[in-house]
Formats: structure tokens, C-alpha cells, sequence
């Protein structure tokens, strides 16, 4: 029979209806997904899925083994988290998740946490994908959220302000300070599992009768590039636009309590040791960081 890993694929396919859904939830590519499923079908010998074209649903065979792969998927996270939660040592490896976008710079706070406890390596990861926490694919999850998944434990560590701003090279074309609908606005689409919504876009249209929207990017990074390019006015958080001293915000344009910030560990892993004490220190530092900019 096919490795663990083919079952992994196959319920994430059956979870999600479709290869496409499957591979971006699990980060890889469409045809490893393919090919993981063609080799549990070929092992087997069974089809497991009809290819249809709203996307895959489960043959009689497929729903007979997505009961027993689900069984073992629960076995796998339990032997995972009893040997885990063994390991007493403030040591090892310490996998971490963070969003995608740049809303906020912890690396900072994660070289502190190095100097301080040298033994722990972390692996980041910038993902939003809740999943890789409740699957035990990561230890420990920074997230923006209004409600986090109930599998998940954590902390609410506040609210983070964002405001327009602009390079001041940019604004020189205006003889005096502009009105906001005279602005070129620089908008990001956040990963919706990260951020929920749209609430930069949602302000623009709420605030503006006829917002002049001249570029559109995927990423808080976009938009930072976008600024520092001179291109026209974006919304950041005051943390990161801080690091730019030729920035401008536009007064009115605060967008205060809009994402909440958790730091959040699988119920399972809060009393491994290593896993306690980043939350504590990330805890502490996060809460400073929210502070200073509020």
C-alpha cells in the first residue's frame, strides 16, 4: 500500500472537492496532487474519485476509505503530540507561522528571543493558512482573527492602526497639502484566511465618492514599494511606515481596530516547554510592540 503521505493528499482532496483547492491549502503544486492520488488509485487499485467538471467527488470506494483515513489521521496527530509534549528541553526546533504580508516586522523580536534562548531554532514560515496549525504542521501561529479556530489556544494581543501615507516626493506636485480625493491610492487584496477582509478598500469607497485607484497589489510588501516609488498614497500600519522618514500620512485616514492580532499554539502543545516559553516571550514583546503604536 501507498505511503502515508498519498492518504494525506487524498483527504485534502476530498476536504476541498478539487485538486487545485487541495494543492493551495496544502502548498504544492497541482500535478503533485495529481500524481499523489494517480499513485494511491494505482496501489489500490480502485478510482477513488469521478473527475467531473464542478471537481472531484468521492466514488463508493473513496467513501469507504476517507472513514478509515480519517482514523488514521487523528492516530498520526496523537502519536505526534504525546511525543511532543515528552521533550522538556528548551531546545530543538520550534516551527512558526506568520502572515504573508507585511503588516508587522517581528523579526526584531525574534532575534531577542534567539540571543536569549540559542538552543531553539526557528523555522518561519509566512503563511495564513490555519490549517497548518490545526493539522500540527506548525507549533505556533501569529494570525490576524476574529475568531480562531477552536482546536487553538492563545492570546489577544490587540489591535494594530493603519493609516494612509505617501513619499513627500510624491506630494510635492500639490501645492498644498491634497485633499484625499485628489490622491492616487495604492490599494493590497490581503490573503482573505489571513485578514477576513478588505477593510483598506471598504474605507476608500466609504470615504471617497470617486477614489482615483491607479495600482492594485497582492501584498502589504506591494504597497510599501509601491510608496517608496512614489507612485501615490497607501495604507500601513505606523510600525512599519516608521522606517521611512521621508513618509507623510494624510490626516483623517486612521483605520483604528480593524485586525485583531493572536498568537495562538495547538491545545496539545501549550505545556511543551519550548512551545510555553516563546508564547510567553512573544506575549510580552507583541503587546510592547501594539502598545507603542497605538
Amino acid at each position: 500500500m501507498d505511503s502515508w503521505d498519498n492518504i494525506r493528499y487524498f483527504i485534502e482532496v476530498a476536504r476541498c472537492g478539487s485538486v487545485s483547492a487541495a494543492s493551495d491549502k496544502i502548498e504544492v503544486s497541482h500535478s503533485t496532487v495529481l500524481r499523489r492520488i494517480e499513485q494511491l488509485e494505482q496501489g489500490l487499485g480502485v478510482k477513488l474519485f469521478k473527475r467531473l467538471q464542478s471537481g472531484y467527488e468521492l466514488t463508493d470506494s473513496g467513501e469507504g476509505l476517507l472513514n478509515r483515513a480519517f482514523a488514521m489521521e487523528a492516530e498520526a496527530m496523537a502519536i505526534e503530540r504525546d511525543y511532543l509534549g515528552k521533550d522538556e528541553k528548551l531546545a530543538g526546533t520550534l516551527r512558526v507561522s506568520q502572515p504573508s504580508d507585511d503588516v508587522v516586522d517581528i523579526y526584531p523580536i525574534y532575534a531577542k528571543f534567539i540571543k536569549t534562548y540559542p538552543e531553539i531554532r526557528l523555522e518561519v514560515s509566512p503563511t495564513g493558512l490555519m490549517a497548518k496549525m490545526t493539522q500540527q504542521e506548525t507549533d505556533v501561529a501569529i494570525r490576524f482573527t476574529d475568531k480562531p479556530h477552536d482546536l487553538l489556544i492563545g492570546k489577544k494581543i490587540g489591535h494594530l492602526r493603519f493609516r494612509a501615507y505617501a513619499h513627500k516626493k510624491y506630494l510635492q506636485q500639490f501645492k498644498k497639502r491634497p485633499k484625499l480625493g485628489q490622491v492616487d491610492w495604492i490599494i493590497w487584496q490581503g490573503e482573505p484566511l489571513v485578514m477576513q477582509r478588505n477593510i483598506v478598500y471598504n474605507w476608500i469607497n466609504e470615504q471617497l465618492e470617486k477614489p482615483r485607484v491607479i495600482l492594485q497589489t497582492s501584498s502589504v510588501s506591494g504597497v510599501v514599494s509601491a510608496i517608496r516609488a512614489e507612485i501615490g498614497a497607501g495604507f500601513i500600519t505606523d510600525c512599519i511606515a516608521e522606517q521611512y522618514a521621508d513618509w507623510v500620512s494624510l490626516p483623517g485616514t486612521e483605520i483604528t481596530g480593524a485586525y485583531e492580532l493572536w498568537l495562538l499554539t495547538h491545545r496539545d502543545l501549550k505545556h511543551v516547554p519550548r512551545v510555553s516559553c516563546f508564547m510567553r516571550f512573544m506575549e510580552q514583546e507583541l503587546r510592547a510592540l501594539v502598545k507603542r503604536h497605538n
